[in-house]
């Protein structure tokens, strides 16, 4: 059984899910900006995190920026 699962919709395909055991991973993005969301265990505590980061897009304008990090525990990390 895995730990993490993420699950994906678009007016293109079907609904998809997708299961990791060490973390999951997904970004959403257009040409100029898009948010990548990854879901992993905490390395200070073991808890469930996650972490958002604001990409420059498929374009790749800008460089990835950190935007929301959170332990489920609330750990110091």
């Amino acid at each position: 059984m895995s730990r993490f699962y993420g699950s994906f919709s678009s007016d293109c395909t079907k609904d998809s899910t997708k299961c990791g055991h060490r973390y999951v991973e997904a970004h959403v993005r257009g040409w100029n900006i898009g948010i990548r969301c990854e879901v992993s265990a905490c390395r200070s505590c073991g808890a469930d995190m996650i972490k958002a980061y604001e990409t420059g897009g498929s374009n790749g304008s800008f460089a990835s920026e950190l935007v929301y990090e959170r332990c489920s525990a609330d750990c110091q990390k």
